[in-house]
């Protein structure tokens, strides 16, 4: 069993990642600092507070998940080479 993974799959994974990263990130300058909700508004802000928080960290998150890709991209490409390597020169010394 063999696995293969091109340059493309990846560009398109981490691009996709990016996207999504980008539209949280988009955003961030139109969501409300805080509501009038009347006798709500405590609860309301803290509502709003909480989501903007875990937008905050989602987008984090996202960063590093492509981060990842990346990394995990490029071991995978040394390894591989490596394998390779190391099967040419088995072969060679048959």
């Amino acid at each position: 069993m063999s696995v293969k993974i091109s340059h493309a799959v990846v560009t398109s994974v981490r691009g996709s990642v990016d996207k999504g990263r980008d539209a949280i990130e988009g955003t961030a300058s139109s969501a409300p600092k805080s509501v009038d909700a009347g006798e709500m508004s405590a609860m309301m802000n803290g509502m709003l507070s909480k989501i903007t928080d875990s937008a905050a960290t989602v987008s984090d998150l996202l960063a590093v998940v492509g981060d990842r890709v990346d990394d995990a991209a490029r071991n995978f490409w040394t390894v591989d080479a490596e394998a390779a390597a190391e099967g040419s020169r088995q072969k060679g010394s048959m």
